[in-house]
């Protein structure tokens, strides 16, 4: 069974809402949330990668 990480649910959880509102036709919504995963696309990729 595969079990998502904290970010990967926050990621899925944020996509599900961007496609939800570009169903409705909430643009302003959808760009907030366009934002937001950008914003935190960026900083996950300018951190160093933990290894186990």
């Amino acid at each position: 069974m595969y079990h998502n990480t904290e970010p990967q649910q926050w990621v899925n959880d944020y996509l599900d809402l961007y496609l939800y509102a570009g169903r409705i036709g909430d643009q302003s919504w959808q760009q907030e949330i366009l934002a937001k995963l950008i914003n935190f696309s960026t900083n996950q990729l300018s951190r160093p990668a933990i290894t186990y």
